[in-house]
């Protein structure tokens, strides 16, 4: 819970970074040390790659994914960082964004 009242969460490290990241590098060292292949599919590597090489280059691209989404994040956070209007304390609270139901009732804003 933050200072806001507002409980934190941080689900997308959870479900999206840890996952794809686990993955990618177990994926590169089984492309390494050649397991899974039994010969009933096509190994996607070039031909002149040996497997270490391709494991590294599987590497590399979670390395890029990482790089990707971090810059993305870090742009888009500056981005909304710029265009927010909201006042610090007014920046959980619903009732500026939104008009309730009406009737209205007694916990809602009273509006002019």
């Amino acid at each position: 819970m933050n200072a806001n009242g507002v409980a934190v969460s941080l689900a997308s490290i959870n479900r999206f970074l840890i996952p794809g990241l686990l993955c990618g590098i177990l994926s590169a060292i089984m492309t390494a040390i050649n397991q899974g292949n039994d010969g009933n599919y096509v190994l996607n590597r070039l031909g002149d790659r040996s497997r270490i090489g391709q494991g590294g280059y599987q590497m590399s691209g979670v390395g890029l994914a990482l790089g990707f989404g971090t810059g993305a994040g870090l742009i888009l956070g500056l981005l909304f960082k710029i265009i927010n209007r909201n006042s610090r304390d007014d920046q959980f609270n619903d009732g500026e964004l939104y008009r309730p139901d009406f009737p209205p009732s007694v916990h809602m804003i009273d509006w002019k």
